[in-house]
């Protein structure tokens, strides 16, 4: 495809004379007077070729140029990459390459100069790129404006190549709760058919070009417009990979006019966890209405237009109009408070706490203190606990304790408020807190713990 390049307008030859002697403030250059003639009019040029020196300099920061038929130089360039601020210290009377073809050359990760009829998936800065023809330098077309937006540490971007040639900065994404790596491509061949071609990574970690989004998980990349059978435009779809497709689970999305898709969940419903392996399509209901999306206590998608008073976990309300999608919205949070299981629609979600009292043994006795949930599922985690010993099943802090009370079975005692009387005690792997009280003569306590505000009393420890 052919490129077209703009005319400058040029200004009346008045115009230029009226710049007599002026200074230009933006750039502090000063204009030569007219009439100056001898040494006054070569110091007047001087000052001004040296004031536009040093305001162009800057410009020539990593800039390749030709320094003969077959040799290169590169100005030295202080640059950024990958967070870490380097120097390039520039080259002069380089080698090019002189078999014909279109080499780009650029700064690597390491700082070195480079020169490829590619470009890398690493990060790397581009700076130019020089044609070859018989075997001597052609051209040489500045490319140093592409690495600021295109080329740096930006993972997953799509980029042009050249004409029919696409590639892919590698990147690291989760995909259905499993963390892959793609290592990108240096170069890629697009499809010349004139199309609108999506981008995308799949569930094998392969790039593809489609014509159509997927109905299975994948990241989307971008949008590649094909005309005249070469690439037309990119358009970056990398932020719709991040809301549609990536870890979340649950989450119900719109896969075209009439069909959603969700994505696999792990939940508790009614104490028991369950396994939602997903689904990468499934029609909607196409009459006008506002429907409820959910898994039902059979683990099924199920789609009503009422909420069911039965348990079940709320995932979204899909609008229907015009027999098509017209709106989404997530009600995953509903089911963290409304919808589980009675015990939690009543509000009880604090943790609970079994005691068994396992009897006298000489002068020991254990006791086992198991966290349990509101359905009295045992909790397999660590816990912490308050106990005491008391006289009564209602009191205090006993003021007769035993000789002794130990942590056993990997329980630990964290800290002792009064002595064998009134511990902190963090519980196991598995959520039990084991307690040995050791005591030679006769008493009677009850073992009295909390736990997230919530107090729970055993019955009566009698040693004899």
């Amino acid at each position: 495809m052919a490129k077209t390049y703009p005319v400058p307008f040029v200004e009346t030859d008045n115009f230029y004379l009226g710049l007599d002697g002026q200074t230009d403030q933006k750039t502090g250059v000063t204009y030569p007077t007219r009439g100056s003639q001898g040494d006054a009019a070569e110091i007047q040029f001087g000052k001004l070729f040296e004031e536009q020196g040093k305001a162009l300099a800057h410009s020539r920061e990593g800039q390749v140029i030709k320094e003969g038929p077959t040799k290169i130089g590169v100005y030295p360039l202080e640059y950024k990459l990958n967070g870490t601020r380097k120097t390039f210290e520039g080259v002069t009377n380089r080698s090019i390459t002189t078999a014909d073809d279109t080499y780009l050359w650029y700064l690597d990760e390491a700082n070195q100069i480079i020169e490829s009829t590619t470009l890398p998936a690493s990060p790397h800065v581009l700076l130019a790129r020089v044609i070859v023809s018989a075997g001597v330098i052609l051209s040489i077309t500045d490319l140093r404006h592409q690495s600021l937006t295109d080329i740096r540490s930006d993972p997953g971007r799509v980029y042009q190549v050249d004409d029919t040639n696409v590639g892919v900065l590698a990147l690291d994404y989760v995909l259905r709760g499993n963390r892959t790596s793609y290592a990108g491509t240096a170069g890629t061949a697009i499809t010349t058919a004139d199309d609108t071609y999506y981008w995308l990574l799949d569930e094998l970690n392969e790039l593809v070009e489609s014509t159509t989004v997927p109905l299975t998980p994948h990241v989307m990349l971008a949008k590649v417009v094909v005309a005249g059978g070469v690439i037309a435009s990119i358009t970056d779809l990398r932020s719709e990979g991040a809301i549609q497709i990536w870890a979340d689970p649950g989450r119900l999305y719109q896969v075209d006019a009439t069909n959603i898709g969700v994505l696999g969940l792990e939940y508790t419903l009614g104490g028991t966890k369950k396994t939602y392996a997903g689904t990468a399509g499934t029609a909607i209901t196409t009459t006008n209405d506002t429907y409820y999306w959910f898994l039902d206590e059979t683990n099924t998608l199920a789609e009503s237009t009422t909420v069911p008073s039965t348990p079940h976990v709320m995932l979204a309300k899909v609008v229907v109009a015009g027999s098509v999608i017209s709106a989404i919205t997530d009600l995953r949070d509903q089911s963290r408070f409304d919808i589980f299981t009675s015990d939690q629609v009543s509000g009880d979600f604090s943790p609970a706490l079994e005691i068994t009292l396992n009897g006298e043994s000489g002068s020991l006795y254990q006791v086992f203190i198991q966290v349990q949930d509101a359905q009295g599922n045992d909790i397999q985690d660590y816990h912490l606990m308050r106990v005491w010993l008391a006289d009564t099943a209602t009191g205090g802090e006993t003021s007769t304790p035993p000789t002794d009370v130990i942590a056993i079975n990997n329980s630990i005692i964290l800290a002792e408020h009064t002595a064998s009387a009134h511990l902190l005690v963090v519980t196991d792997s598995s959520g039990t807190a084991s307690i040995e009280i050791q005591e030679a003569g006769a008493d009677t306590w009850y073992l009295r713990c909390e736990i997230n505000g919530r107090v729970f009393t055993s019955g009566a420890i009698v040693m004899t």
